[in-house]
Parts: structure tokens; C-alpha cells; sequence
């Protein structure tokens, strides 16, 4: 799942609730991920499971070192620490 860094909190605590085991990326900003589909804003994302979600995770892992952010692995409850990055 990839939801916007800049999320409301209720917004947020609602999805890692309904997300459980999935990870959560949260890297981009509600107009970065809209950008990315042709919409003014998204907040919430999911992609299945396979080889695209797979390499986008990679790739968010590796973003998340460059940006000094978080360490990669862990469920949705671990990713309501409130930093930036992939739980």
C-alpha cells in the first residue's frame, strides 16, 4: 500500500488498521502520487501482489536509504511511528 506522507493522521490510522500485515510505503506527497496517475491529489494507493509491487518496493526501499528516512521491513502497525518511509 502507498499512502501520502502528508495524510491526514485520521486518514492514516484508519488504512494501517484495515491494512494489516501489508507494508506501507509513505515517501510521496498527496500531489506526487495524483502526478503519478493524472490527478490533481491521492492519498491512498495499493498495488498487488507481484513482480510491479515487488520492484516498487526495492526501489521506495532504496529511496527511503537516500533519504536517510527509515528502515525497510515490518508490518502496517509498525508503520505508525510517524516517520517517513516504508513499514
Amino acid at each position: 500500500m502507498i499512502e501520502a506522507a502528508d495524510a491526514a493522521p485520521e486518514s492514516a490510522a484508519k488504512m494501517s488498521a484495515r491494512a494489516g500485515a501489508c507494508r506501507i510505503v509513505r515517501l510521496f506527497s498527496r500531489d506526487e502520487l495524483g502526478g503519478a496517475l493524472g490527478r490533481p491529489e491521492l492519498v491512498h494507493l495499493a498495488l498487488a501482489d507481484g513482480k510491479l509491487a515487488e520492484a516498487f518496493l526495492a526501489a521506495s526501499a532504496r529511496l527511503a536509504g537516500l533519504r536517510g528516512l527509515v528502515e525497510v521491513g515490518g508490518s502496517a502497525a509498525e508503520a505508525t511511528n510517524g516517520k517517513d518511509g516504508i513499514g
